[in-house]
């Protein structure tokens, strides 16, 4: 029987939380399921595609506050805003992401009578949502029907936000990149030169800039290879001025974010993931899935859980950066082995793959227990 579903998130714009809810409200809509997405941002946003069949609100309700009292009024409005779109769908199953969002839903969705599945994207271990979402999720997380998680050690973690509802564990789908949106598309050209790849936000998170220090070492024994960092964010001037200082203008490109993902995995020969934490790592999965082996530390968490060590990729303990500058000269100083990663890398599309994730989310729809998600997952 088709089921009627809201998806909540604050944007449709470039991240990892959107393309998921995208590719979740695609994914039931084909199937015949009664999808609407609603977002607090405006459609004029979006970068990631959704089917005819979506039925899709954008609020236009996103600013920013210039002070506590301007954010009251402010969320008010948008929590009054979303319950007016939940109360027109109810009865429906409303299916939530990320903390600030997830709060904003269950107030708008207090007193309907309709389940709300919130999920987290990130690991809220590392992620700070503010001294006041703390607490507000502290009092409204306990009003939901479930908790869906990315790993096994974060579900531990948020079972006391909720400790008398189930926490699922539902890793993202391994899949080749999609196609987004991204204006202008920057070209980026390295010659022949071989290329390591980086992915992500500008941002602290992706440890961009401890990466730069043992890549200006590396250089001098593998001139042959150009480092790219594909992203854009708040921490382009200060890398900017990092690459500078450590003399890598030559050797390190920042391109932006491009549409074409798939034909940057096409053109590098090795990924590195250098993170703080991750909610499970995307961008892992998807090199793995084009045959790009991967470094990555063990940061919390995901990558980890998605690399197999030896196998079709390296993994480092988390915060070890000499190991990554270890693991990272022995790949690029070995074709055959890079070869042979490269070659168990797709299995990875059958390990995560989208009819399991499917089948999870399902479970967890007809609130069938713990264990039961888990089992779905197990080989």
């Amino acid at each position: 029987m088709a089921r009627r579903l809201t998806l909540v998130i604050h944007s449709l714009a470039q991240g990892g939380a959107e393309r998921d809810m995208a590719h979740l409200a695609r994914c039931w809509s084909g199937r015949g399921d009664d999808v609407a997405l609603v977002t607090l941002d405006s459609v004029a946003t979006d970068s990631f595609p959704l089917a005819d069949g979506v039925t899709r609100t954008g609020l236009g309700l996103v600013g920013h506050s210039r002070n506590v009292f301007e954010a009251f009024a402010n969320n008010r409005r948008r929590i009054a805003a979303l319950r007016a779109v939940l109360q027109r769908r109810s009865p429906q199953t409303i299916v939530s992401f990320i903390d600030r969002m997830n709060v904003m839903t269950l107030k708008a969705a207090a007193g309907l009578g309709d389940p709300v599945i919130i999920s987290e994207r990130i690991d809220p271990r590392h992620h700070e949502p503010g001294r006041a979402w703390r607490w507000l999720r502290k009092r409204t997380y306990p009003d939901c029907t479930a908790q869906v998680v990315l790993t096994h050690s974060v579900r531990e973690w948020c079972r006391q936000l909720a400790p008398a509802r189930p926490v699922y564990v539902i890793p993202n789908p391994a899949r080749r990149p999609e196609a987004g949106s991204a204006p202008g598309a920057p070209s980026w050209d390295v010659d022949d030169r071989r290329i390591l790849l980086g992915m992500g936000r500008l941002h602290p998170q992706k440890g961009f800039d401890r990466l730069l220090p043992g890549f200006a070492r590396l250089k001098e024994s593998h001139p042959d290879w150009h480092l790219v960092l594909l992203g854009e964010g708040d921490e382009r001037t200060r890398l900017e001025t990092r690459i500078q200082e450590l003399g890598l203008r030559d050797h390190v490109t920042l391109p932006g974010w491009i549409a074409d993902v798939e034909n940057a995995f096409s053109r590098s020969e090795l990924f590195v993931l250098p993170s703080r934490y991750e909610g499970f790592g995307n961008v892992v999965a998807e090199a793995l899935a084009c045959g790009v082996p991967v470094v990555t530390l063990d940061c919390p968490s995901g990558p980890g859980e998605i690399v197999r060590n030896e196998v079709d990729g390296l993994v480092v303990p988390a915060e070890d950066l000499p190991g990554l500058e270890r693991a990272l000269d022995r790949l690029m100083g070995d074709a055959e082995l890079r070869a042979r990663f490269a070659a168990r890398g797709p299995e990875v599309l059958e390990r995560f793959s989208e009819q399991k994730f499917l089948a999870q989310w399902d479970a967890v729809l007809d609130g069938r227990s713990e264990s039961d998600v888990d089992e779905i997952l197990e080989p």
